[in-house]
């Protein structure tokens, strides 16, 4: 199906392998574990405390809300102060500028994602004919399913390198999609 990336393994990389075996154990997997795990519940916890003006969530985290049962890597949706979401492109293309790495889409599996975000499934396969018939873009879908579902989500991914600076940098980009307590007379939304 067009639309997808399949994505090309790093056969290159192969030979890195016993380096990067040796490297892990002179970190130690324990350290390692507890390192990213520790990185993982700074990240759902700033996600969790991150509200709009109206009380709602700014960001929902699929998966484990809690470090029982989950890696160090959280996937998640913004929705603004009415519950719609954001697109994930959108918050993708404000952290690159940033400099913060967050990767969005349907991350190889789009079977998952489909019931991950709810959709409804003739509307789902109503939707993939149409939207097939002109070039599938995830745009194009979301736009053909109608607001209040996600098309792909935003994945943050903690490892060896990461620090606390890099999970509050990330906060910090989440929460500038957060709706301003502080309007003006406008009434247009303003973020920060």
């Amino acid at each position: 199906m067009k639309g997808f990336e399949d994505g090309t393994p790093d056969f290159l990389g192969i030979t890195a392998l016993a380096d990067g075996f040796a490297f892990l154990d002179d970190v130690g997997i324990d350290r390692l574990s507890r390192h990213v795990m520790s990185l993982t519940g700074a990240l759902l916890e700033g996600f969790r405390a991150l509200t709009h003006a109206t009380g709602r969530p700014v960001v929902r985290v699929y998966g484990p809300p809690d470090l029982v049962d989950r890696g160090a890597t959280v996937a998640f949706n913004l929705r603004d102060a009415a519950g719609r979401v954001i697109p994930f492109a959108q918050v993708e293309a404000r952290a690159r500028d940033e400099g913060v790495s967050l990767r969005g889409g349907c991350f190889c599996n789009p079977g998952a994602s489909e019931a991950a975000f709810g959709f409804p499934a003739s509307s789902a396969a109503d939707c993939f004919r149409r939207v097939a018939a002109v070039g599938f873009t995830p745009e194009r879908f979301a736009e053909c399913l109608g607001h209040g579902f996600a098309v792909g989500a935003l994945r943050a991914s903690l490892g060896l390198a990461n620090t606390f600076g890099d999970v509050d940098r990330a906060i910090g980009v989440v929460a500038t999609f957060r709706a301003s307590h502080a309007r003006g007379d406008t009434g247009r939304r303003t973020y920060g």
